[in-house]
């Protein structure tokens, strides 16, 4: 008689994941890459309403050092009074006070060639004019002033 074959029954190895394995992975990485975007949005939200509040005070500390050193600019007609820093709802800019030839205080100098900021994601507050003078005109402030920059349901204050 003959022998039987013995049938071998090839066992395969398992390679690979499987659907669920698969899923969580997923599930998992689309939370992280949530959280990530959220929390970078608010990162940029927060960067732009201090970069608006970094150039505005800027221009309070320029507007300030050119009054003090009297850095009169050539469109001045007549002497140089003050250094304005204007703060506007959406904007803010510097330019010079020079006494006209009748002896009123006018803005100075085209401005356009004075530095400005503008901010559009927010608001500064209060608005208004802030006067630096010349050493010979005194001082422009006897108290502190805070300013406000709000944007973005952030806020950022200094003081000058």
């Amino acid at each position: 008689m003959h022998a039987m074959p013995k049938i071998q029954l090839h066992h395969f190895k398992k390679t690979g994941f499987t659907l669920i394995e698969l899923l969580v992975v997923v599930a998992i990485t689309s939370i992280v890459v949530g959280g990530s975007i959220a929390g970078f949005t608010k990162f940029s939200e927060r960067q732009q309403v201090l970069t608006a509040a970094q150039e505005v005070r800027q221009l309070f500390v320029m507007a300030k050092t050119k009054a003090q050193v009297q850095e009169t600019p050539t469109s001045c007609a007549g002497p140089l009074r003050a250094y304005r820093v204007t703060i506007g709802n959406s904007s803010a800019s510097i330019r010079p006070r020079c006494e006209n030839a009748v002896g009123t205080v006018v803005n100075g100098g085209n401005a356009a060639d004075y530095p400005s900021v503008s901010y559009t994601s927010g608001s500064v507050t209060p608005t208004g004019n802030y006067d630096f003078y010349t050493l010979n005109d005194g001082v422009s402030f006897s108290t502190d002033r805070t300013i406000s920059v709000v944007g973005n349901g952030k806020t950022h204050t200094f003081t000058i």
